[in-house]
């Protein structure tokens, strides 16, 4: 990861409806973003040295954000079925000034032993000169794998992935031991398809 040195201070307004069913969130607030040196040059437990830290735009804004998602607990990595959104807006005003639109939508779908996931996402940043700190960055660490980690970097981004799974009928029970119970061992089989673009 890369880290920039941000303090900001934000107050945050948000309602739930239903059963969360809908969320909604606004947020306004001022944020003033500086360069951090990476801390330190490797693991303590060895391994390859840590790269530097990127050089971000330094300056200080006025953040402002709206929110709303629909199904919100439903999420590719957890395993309640259904379809979600989100829609994000982010905007700086000051010396960093930029616009950031985000979109999301996922499905998941269990049909006998399968399972079938979907999730797209999309943005744009706008801006005349938008801070590199608000860039998409997608690779390895943003589920493209076989590619460098934020190997792709650019005003527009769209990812999709699709997975399809499988789970076997065998050892699907929880394992007790004593009083505790691990999850179930539960073998299956998984192929998935990732796309990125910036």
């Amino acid at each position: 990861y890369d880290y920039v040195d941000r303090r900001s201070a934000t107050l945050s307004v948000s309602r739930a409806t239903g059963k969360r069913a809908l969320l909604v969130r606004a947020d306004l607030g001022y944020a003033d973003d500086r360069y951090e040196p990476a801390s330190y040059l490797r693991s303590p437990l060895g391994g390859k040295a840590y790269r530097s830290n990127r050089l971000d735009d330094e300056g200080g804004y006025v953040r402002s954000a709206a929110t709303v998602e629909w199904h919100p607990d439903v999420s590719a990595e957890f395993v309640k079925p259904g379809v979600s959104a989100r829609l994000a807006y982010e905007r700086g005003d000051g010396t960093l000034s930029f616009q950031r639109i985000e979109a999301r939508v996922v499905g998941r779908v269990p049909f006998g032993p399968f399972v079938a996931i979907a999730r797209g996402d999309v943005g744009t940043l706008l801006g005349d000169r938008p801070p590199a700190q608000q860039l998409f960055e997608i690779g390895e660490q943003q589920n493209l794998p076989g590619y460098l980690d934020k190997e792709f970097a650019g005003t527009r981004a769209a990812v999709l992935r699709g997975t399809l799974q499988y789970t076997s009928p065998f050892m699907r029970q929880p394992v007790r031991v004593r009083r505790f119970f691990l999850p179930a061992v539960a073998p299956g089989l998984s192929v998935g398809v990732q796309s990125g673009w910036t």
